[in-house]
């Protein structure tokens, strides 16, 4: 969902030499590091205790996974458009 709208995944720069760079690697802890925090927030702000029970009944809830992908979308959205690193141009910099 991230990486659809902040850079071309499959555009022919990104090749499996500079995915090893640290550059590369670097640039993907960006989106991760979004993703797992846009994801915390939005599973705390959909759970709740009564409704779901146990937290191991709330990750195979359909209820609840329906909730946090209508969330995420809605999060993900809200990103400003720099926010993250076009990681074709962070491929193009690589030597």
């Amino acid at each position: 969902m991230m990486l659809d709208k902040y850079t071309n995944i499959k555009a022919p720069q990104i090749t499996l030499k500079k995915m090893q760079s640290t550059e590369f690697m670097s640039a993907l802890r960006k989106y991760v590091a979004k993703a797992t925090d846009r994801y915390y927030d939005a599973a705390v702000d959909t759970y709740d205790r009564e409704e779901y029970g146990s937290y191991k009944s709330t990750l195979r809830s359909s209820k609840f996974l329906t909730k946090m992908d209508g969330k995420l979308k809605a999060r993900v959205a809200r990103l400003k458009p720099k926010e993250l690193p076009d990681l074709v141009s962070v491929c193009k910099s690589i030597k």
